[in-house]
This record gives structure tokens, C-alpha cells and sequence, in this order.
């Protein structure tokens, strides 16, 4: 697999995860953005809104588009099983097991 595809499906759990700690579930892009950085994911806004997309096609998150530069994601139940390792879906990595939990 390339590695561009290794790095997507890794940013892509990390959004979910990012989203489902949230206490609303969710996160408008800016501060995705920012968050993703600080997990070694920094990436183009534009890059960040197509993965918004790409789970929004997976029923994986909602987004709200609220201004012209402004969006907001939102976490689905299905999106938190993928990001809790319950449920899998192609293109999203797996997460790891939880050792001693």
C-alpha cells in the first residue's frame, strides 16, 4: 500500500477520535486542523475538508458547512464504533487493542 494511503487511513481514525473525546462530538475544521498537527498530521485545510467528506460518505461523520470558511464535523454513532474498534470500515485504520483496560 503507498504510504499517502498508510498516512490517510491513520488521519482518518485520528479524526474520529479527535471528534468522539469531544464533549459535543464535535469539532469545527480550525481546530481539527490544529489538533491534527500536534498528532503529527499537519495538513492542508483543503486536505482536511476532503477527508471531512470522504467520512461524511462513509456515514462516518456529519459536516456543516456554517460560513464560507467555516465548518463544522460532527461524529456518528457508526463513527464511534469505528473509532472504538467495533465496527471496521475500508479506508479508516483500525485502531490498536487497548492493553490493560
Amino acid at each position: 500500500m503507498p504510504y499517502h494511503e498508510v498516512k490517510k487511513k491513520h488521519r482518518l481514525l485520528s479524526i474520529l477520535r479527535l471528534l468522539a473525546s469531544d464533549h459535543d462530538y464535535s469539532m469545527n475544521d480550525s481546530v481539527l486542523a490544529e489538533a491534527l498537527s500536534s498528532l503529527g498530521f499537519g495538513v492542508p485545510r483543503g486536505t482536511l475538508n476532503k477527508d471531512l467528506v470522504d467520512l461524511e460518505d462513509m456515514e462516518l461523520v456529519t459536516i456543516k458547512k456554517v460560513t464560507d470558511r467555516l465548518t463544522v464535523a460532527t461524529i456518528t454513532p457508526d463513527g464511534v464504533e469505528v473509532s472504538e474498534g467495533i465496527k471496521t470500515v475500508p479506508g479508516v485504520k483500525r485502531p490498536s487493542p487497548k492493553i490493560g483496560a
